[in-house]
């Protein structure tokens, strides 16, 4: 093994992985467009020696079709090189490679060793002072990635001047070998493989908890990873790194998220409607929400870019199911996708709207979905229904900027008061007690019972607040965790009344609900600020209502069917 990651014995080994998935591994291809396709804009790298890059525009060349590669990276702060209006002739036209900053360079020296001509780099083809160009580009994310011969990621680089390549010790990447006759009598040889080297080099380094890379890695058939240590590949179908060039032990590939589709969903001839068995749906879904759970614990440089960052991803769903989607969740997975929560709570609210309180995509918090979607008979699961969906956004991509939307839910509404969590003197917790009108019991008897996660700390302005809790689910929970009670747990959205005016309906809308207003309220619009659990029958009795197992449904405590309601979630 080299002392360097540029040597070629280094970029050829990787070449050979390279060479071998292209030619071998079928699930490396099923994501890429047939006819063959090409981004709007290429940086053409020449041939070996040549001193200079140019831009090249693929529709206006003879043949259209370009085989590429990408570039995944960390932005700088005042990048010293964009394309622009003012440069936009001179790219055209040439310029010196040497004046690139270093990763840039670098990138074009592992094309050249792959003997592929161009390459798409985000800033140099994507018009940076046009708001309009960057619209249409950023909704092509899905395709110029997926169509890409090989990412190459920049790991160990911290911004665009970093480069690709480091110096190492061999010695130090030579296998770990363990002699010992723990297991019988003669004395045997065994690799010590460390479990998490994969996630230690790759997946929780800076770069790939950045936002807009997030769906690069997911998208590209294959990528090059350039660490501090070793070059590592990764494709649908194997991971390897100059330390096992023949595959990482205890490493599975990557989901392939497109055989995901191919085997769950039977394609339609030519003029049939597209069927998604409910098995395929709810596997899908679950599939997209674990995306999202994991790409809202990334970074943005600017979080406005929250969808548009990760509607690559979106397009690819939304192309194979034809599903409905409402800013960062489907319309076949309400009401149960409802149910995110985080784990602590987002300190302000953001500068831009960019997503309806009851999408996760409106916080910058982390979030999770504690159950998977699952199938109940009859929907039974369900507490509420979605009557109506819908999303605004501010051009033609239907997963990118959204400026505004809402839903109109059906379903029992409980009016109560939260009361915020005091721990050691603090107000800043995401825990709360609900308190129901009529309810004697005091704080501590409701602390544990009524747990409320409160994602929306700007509106907590004081201790008291009137909410409206919106039950959603019912979930079974697991027999050791029953302990005599029902066996099923409720959660909900908690909701706080807003004052919004119809022509603007992307604006979040104004508080209401002071104290003594909680009568005057139906009215008006919601927003999400919590989820909140019930784990037993007794707590709904403190809203005059009662879990009936046999139905698993809500009813009142003389055995009644609940009044419903239609409110409308902004």
């Amino acid at each position: 093994m080299a002392s360097i990651t540029s040597a070629s014995s280094s970029l050829q080994l990787a070449y050979q992985w390279f060479l071998a998935c292209r030619g071998l591994h079928t699930k490396c291809k099923i994501f890429q467009k047939a006819p063959k396709w090409s981004p709007t804009r290429l940086i053409d790298v020449g041939m070996v020696g040549e001193k200079e890059w140019k831009l090249h525009i693929p529709s206006e060349a003879s043949t259209t079709f370009y085989s590429y590669m990408t570039l995944s990276y960390r932005w700088s702060d005042v990048p010293s090189i964009q394309l622009q209006t003012s440069n936009y002739v001179s790219f055209l036209s040439g310029n010196p490679i040497i004046e690139l900053p270093l990763t840039f360079q670098d990138a074009i020296t592992v094309c050249r060793c792959f003997s592929i001509r161009y390459l798409w780099i985000d800033c140099l083809c994507i018009q940076q002072d046009s708001i309009l160009d960057w619209e249409v580009e950023s909704a092509t994310m899905c395709d110029v990635y997926a169509n890409s011969t090989c990412n190459i990621s920049a790991i160990a680089s911290a911004s665009p001047n970093g480069g690709l390549f480091r110096s190492r010790n061999p010695s130090s990447l030579n296998p770990r070998i363990v002699q010992t006759s723990a297991f019988d009598s003669k004395v045997d040889t065994f690799h010590a493989i460390d479990e998490g080297f994969w996630e230690r080099n790759v997946t929780r380094t800076t770069l790939q908890q950045r936002g807009w890379v997030y769906q690069e890695r997911l998208l590209a058939p294959r990528t090059l990873h350039f660490t501090e240590s070793q070059i590592f590949f990764e494709c649908f179908e194997s991971k390897k790194c100059e330390q096992y060039p023949l595959g990482i032990p205890l490493s599975n590939p990557r989901r392939n998220l497109f055989d995901l589709f191919q085997r769950r969903i039977d394609y339609p001839k030519p003029g049939q409607d597209l069927h998604v068995s409910e098995d395929a749906s709810l596997e899908i879904n679950n599939t997209w929400l674990a995306l999202a759970s994991g790409y809202s614990s990334c970074a943005l440089t600017y979080p406005s870019d929250k969808l548009v960052a990760i509607s690559g991803l979106a397009h690819a769903f939304r192309e194979r199911t034809r599903d409905g989607y409402l800013a960062g969740l489907w319309k076949s997975s309400m009401p149960q996708s409802l149910c995110w929560q985080t784990d602590v709570p987002a300190r302000q609210k953001p500068e831009v709207y960019r997503a309806p309180s009851w999408s996760w995509a409106s916080t910058d918090a982390s979030v999770r979905w504690v159950h998977n979607m699952r199938k109940e008979s009859g929907g039974k699961n369900e507490l509420c229904s979605v009557i109506d969906a819908q999303t605004f956004v501010g051009s033609e991509d239907p997963t990118g900027i959204v400026t505004g939307g809402f839903i109109v839910v059906e379903g029992i509404t409980l009016k109560g008061r939260v009361k915020r969590y005091h721990r050691d003197g603090s107000t800043d917790s995401n825990r709360m007690s609900i308190f129901f009108p009529g309810c004697n019991s005091g704080i501590s008897n409701h602390d544990a019972e009524y747990s409320h996660s409160n994602e929306y700390g700007w509106y907590m302005t004081r201790d008291w607040v009137d909410v409206v809790c919106l039950p959603v689910m019912l979930n079974e929970k697991p027999k050791y965790l029953r302990l005599g009670s029902s066996g099923y747990s409720i959660r909900g959205l908690v909701l706080r009344a807003v004052m919004t005016k119809e022509e603007n309906e992307g604006n979040g809308g104004k508080c209401a609900g002071d104290e003594g207003e909680l009568e005057q309220l139906d009215h008006l619009d919601y927003v999400r600020i919590g989820l909140f659990f019930v784990f037993n029958g007794e707590q709904l009795n403190d809203a005059g209502l009662d879990f009936d197992v046999e139905s698993k449904s809500i009813k009142t405590l003389d055995g009644g069917v609940p009044k419903r309601e239609r409110i409308r979630i902004i």
